[in-house]
């Protein structure tokens, strides 16, 4: 499809010039795109592994930090879920890219953190 499709562009523009300014573009909508097709291991592995810079770039980091948020929240991993909104929350606080909204976010925070307490009272 068309998500395929535009991810192969972003890997081909990535490998013919990796220091191109535009590399932390790519590199996000390659997460965006596979956090998309529901492949959030591979969304996370892009912004903590291949791709570090993306989450420290002002311009990406809140849309970064929702991506890693929401990819833990749908493998259940409620710690890092929250540690990401947590973060992101912050962002979205100090004004930066306005268009993701705190309130949705804090929202998710809080969800994950009630899912992440109510795993843990299962455990005990």
């Amino acid at each position: 499809g068309l998500l395929a499709q535009a991810r192969l562009h972003c890997e081909a523009a990535l490998r013919a010039d990796p220091s191109s300014p535009g590399v932390l573009d790519a590199a996000l909508a390659m997460a965006r795109i596979d956090f998309k097709n529901h492949r959030y291991l591979s969304a996370v592995s892009i912004l903590t592994d291949k791709y570090p810079k993306v989450i420290r770039s002002p311009k990406h980091r809140l849309e970064a930090l929702w991506i890693l948020g929401a990819s833990a929240e749908a493998e259940e991993d409620w710690d890092q879920a929250a540690e990401a909104f947590q973060g992101a929350a912050q962002v979205a606080e100090a004004g930066r890219q306005p268009e993701l909204r705190r309130h949705s976010i804090l929202g998710r925070l809080a969800r994950v953190r009630w899912r992440g307490d109510e795993a843990n009272e299962a455990k005990t």
